[in-house]
């Protein structure tokens, strides 16, 4: 992501300007044309040769995308982590900037500093914690169990034939799972633990969960001593162990009663 400076703001409110100006132009360019178009031959006039574009909605368009790319140079530099990302709301800066036709990039950075940076982190941690919770019915169960030194979080699951036999999961838990896997990363960056969530991410880029064939009782060790995931055809069970035990239930306490 670029560093965002004044001169880069500027940069981007001048280019902005020109290219409005540039369509505004087109357009008195294309309706002259045409009105001369119909004094040439007015039998053809209802065919429209020169068709006019809506200048309007392309210059909507045009400011929607700058706006876009400072929204998510904004989302990108307030997340807390790479696995708890944080999502400025598009309405609110609709609302806030509502014409479609400027575009002042100091005034709008200024307000996504002003408005989302001081919340970023916190909103970020909630979304993550109202995924855990959901992805392991913590709202409903939120007695975490303990196993000898570990603790232990169950992921419910699904499994199904394949045509060849094999056991899969079923197509709605392996994204379940992904998803909890997801959350799970996020949580682990606000334990301090970023190399468990880098292993974490890692794993999900390297495993296919759709079609995956369940073992029951087969040991994925995802960091030794802190995260282990044991998979059965009915459940996943995930086991936490040094900090990451140790933060768990601070994490899930701190945030669920905000996310319930």
């Amino acid at each position: 992501m670029p560093t965002v400076t004044p001169e880069l703001l500027a940069e981007l409110s001048a280019i902005h300007a020109r290219v409005v100006a540039a369509h505004r132009d087109l357009d008195q360019a294309m309706r002259a044309a045409r009105t001369r178009e119909h004094e040439l031959v007015p039998e053809l006039e209802a065919y429209d040769l020169l068709a006019l574009p809506n200048t309007n909605d392309q210059i909507a368009s045009i400011t929607y995308r700058f706006r876009e790319r400072l929204i998510r140079i904004a989302e990108a530099q307030f997340s807390p982590s790479q696995s708890a990302r944080f999502s400025i709301p598009r309405a609110d800066i609709t609302q806030a900037f509502p014409s479609n036709d400027s575009f002042d990039a100091a005034a709008l950075w200024a307000h996504l500093e002003a408005t989302y940076k001081p919340v970023a982190a916190k909103s970020a941690f909630a979304d993550v914690a109202r995924k855990l919770i959901d992805a392991f019915n913590l709202e409903r169960n939120p007695k975490i169990e303990r196993k000898g030194n570990a603790l232990v979080l169950n992921k419910w699951v699904s499994c199904e034939k394949s045509f060849s036999g094999k056991t899969e999961l079923s197509y709605h838990s392996a994204e379940s799972v992904v998803q909890a896997f997801f959350a799970l990363a996020g949580f682990a960056e606000w334990a301090g633990a970023s190399h468990v969530a880098a292993q974490i991410r890692a794993y999900l880029n390297r495993t296919h969960f759709h079609h995956l064939e369940i073992a029951s009782r087969e040991r994925v060790t995802l960091a030794a001593g802190e995260l282990e995931v044991i998979t059965f055809q009915t459940r996943f069970e995930f086991r936490f162990g040094g900090a990451l035990a140790t933060q768990l239930p601070i994490f899930v306490g701190q945030f669920a009663r905000k996310v319930a």
